[in-house]
């Protein structure tokens, strides 16, 4: 038995060609929707937090810093009160322009008494809730908690 190799009709080949392109098309749109998100990833992460904190702590504060956990470093820009007293017992609305993405935020604050700047950290921040800052310093022990 001879074995028969048949060829391909031309308009085969041109047809298969046709297919190439296509899923060269198919793969590049998916490629920039990869892109597309990405960027709005990006423009998301400069995003406004928005939120209310209210200092029970027992003293007043005369500076007040907050940055993503990952930060290595307090930087000026991060200072929320812009020379505001931020007393006792007051509440006060923050509005705090993120510069990278983050789940969770560190807080330092410098005392009106003088006394060593206290942090908090590792604090996950919503949109619109409250937030009580309270600190014991008989133990040195400070927390913000969601109200």
């Amino acid at each position: 038995m001879r074995a028969v190799y048949v060829d391909a009709p031309k308009c085969y080949r041109k047809g298969h060609e046709s297919m190439k392109r296509i899923l060269l098309s198919v793969t590049l749109c998916l490629v920039a929707c990869v892109f597309a998100l990405q960027a709005s990833n990006t423009a998301r992460a400069a995003e406004t937090l928005t939120f209310t904190l209210v200092n029970k702590t027992g003293y007043g504060i005369t500076k007040l810093f907050v940055a993503p956990h990952s930060s290595q470093e307090w930087d000026k820009d991060d200072e929320l009160l812009k020379g505001r007293a931020f007393g006792d017992g007051v509440p006060v609305k923050i509005s705090y322009h993120t510069k990278t993405t983050a789940t969770a935020f560190d807080f330092k604050a410098s005392w009106a008494d003088g006394d060593a700047d206290s942090e908090w950290s590792n604090v996950q921040l919503e949109n619109g809730a409250t937030y009580i800052m309270t600190y014991d310093k008989k133990s040195d022990k400070a927390s913000i908690h969601k109200e």
